[in-house]
């Protein structure tokens, strides 16, 4: 028996806007401009984040910034990842 996923059906991950605008506070890090650059990703990317669904490059970075946050704390999983 062989399974199948459909990933069409698949709610995107998401970053946790809330939390790393705090993270971007603490840090004084003023704005996304400055966390791409920081991260090492073009800003774009961020603003393609901040309008749905967080590329693997975008978690990257900002697993790169803020090294002592956790996955779950920076990313929005959904039940049905």
């Amino acid at each position: 028996m062989t399974a199948t996923c459909n990933i069409r059906n698949l709610s995107p991950i998401t970053v946790n806007w809330s939390t790393v605008e705090a993270l971007m506070a603490e840090a004084g890090i003023p704005n996304d401009a400055a966390l791409a650059r920081l991260g090492g990703i073009p800003q774009s990317t961020l603003h393609r984040a901040r309008r749905g669904a967080a590329s693997p490059s975008t978690l990257r970075a900002l697993k790169h910034v803020f090294p002592t946050a956790s996955l779950d704390d920076l990313a929005l999983i959904p039940e049905n990842a």
